[in-house]
């Protein structure tokens, strides 16, 4: 029951981090979810799509005249649009996960400020929860943006990388193309 133990415990501390933690936990989880599609995108379907221009690229008699540039440039558009989906999102994500942790920690100071004018400063362990929970909201904002900057870095650096070898592949019209996040 390895497993029951650690939701309860997830469970548990999603609990005590208050309202905005279940928020931040679905924002974390969001971003390693959309990480984690990009990176099998990149493995799986891109050198796909790659392989495809590249044979649609090389069947072509005409590669030298402005309208083979301009098809050249639509493809290469086209598949870097397909490869970045996601990207601005994962960003987006990333930078929102601080912003509801110091949310968090804002409603958190709330709850002891209201604990404070209701019983004074005489119930330690009332100052204690808010205190806590403000606590703790601000550290998984942050572990949140800080796993997802590596992620989203992470994903935008090979996503350049597979557009950047797909360019120089056409434009060098190879014929056996191999890209090296599929062989890595």
């Amino acid at each position: 029951m390895v497993f029951g133990s650690i939701f309860e415990d997830v469970e548990a501390f999603i609990e005590r981090g208050g309202p905005m933690m279940a928020i931040i936990f679905v924002i974390i989880l969001l971003i390693w979810a959309l990480a984690f599609e990009r990176m099998v995108y990149l493995r799986v379907v891109f050198p796909e799509r790659a392989k495809a221009a590249l044979e649609d690229w090389n069947s072509r008699s005409d590669k030298t005249s402005w309208y083979a540039y301009s098809i050249r440039r639509a493809m290469l558009s086209r598949i870097r649009l397909e490869a970045e989906t996601n990207l601005g999102l994962i960003n987006t994500l990333v930078a929102i996960s601080p912003m509801c942790g110091l949310l968090g920690t804002v409603v958190g100071m709330i709850s002891v400020f209201h604990v404070m004018m209701v019983l004074g400063n005489s119930d330690v362990r009332a100052l204690a929860a808010g205190v806590s929970e403000a606590t703790l909201t601000t550290m998984a904002g942050m572990v949140g943006a800080l796993s997802g900057l590596f992620l989203s870095r992470l994903v935008q650096r090979r996503t350049r990388a597979a557009n950047a070898e797909l360019e120089r592949a056409l434009h060098a019209g190879e014929e056996d193309y191999s890209p090296a996040s599929a062989r890595a």
